[in-house]
């Protein structure tokens, strides 16, 4: 019964995203994030970044549901960090909605992979201990310019 609720849940959120009450919502939103700042500022939008800027991303982690209405941004992303050089990982998930991971009673198990390997692609990328080149020490003095 619970996986039926979930079905109709879900095939419930994806016809508002497929509807004119999602485009004019997302039209609103849009406006009100953009305010008064250069619609093409990539600082905006990592998709607006010129590939000269993209080649210095640090590596990516996208995730996005198959059907929801920013899976085409994701997949260009994705593939646009992958041909200039910017490691890339992109994971897409089935029968959720946008930010699903929100939503970790209906979407438990989805939430939980989801969360799982955003820690999987920290651990591989992100090193904590690593020692911050721009931070002088006693043993390695910043050199004034």
């Amino acid at each position: 019964r619970r996986r039926e609720r979930k079905g109709i849940f879900v095939r419930t959120v994806q016809a508002v995203q497929d509807s004119i009450l999602w485009r004019k919502g997302a039209e609103l939103l849009a406006a009100e994030y953009v305010g008064d700042a250069d619609a093409t500022d990539p600082l905006l939008s990592p998709l607006l970044a010129s590939d000269d800027l993209l080649k210095r991303f640090p590596p990516v982690h996208l995730q996005a549901d198959k059907d929801e209405p920013l899976m085409a941004d994701s997949e260009e992303m994705f593939h646009r960090c992958r041909r200039v050089g910017v490691p890339a990982e992109l994971k897409v998930f089935e029968n959720t909605h946008h930010v699903f991971q929100m939503n970790p009673i209906v979407f438990r198990e989805k939430a939980r992979e989801s969360m799982e390997g955003i820690n999987t692609f920290f651990q591989e990328y992100w090193q904590p201990d690593a020692p911050d080149p721009t931070v002088a020490t006693a043993a390695s003095p910043m050199q004034e310019s």
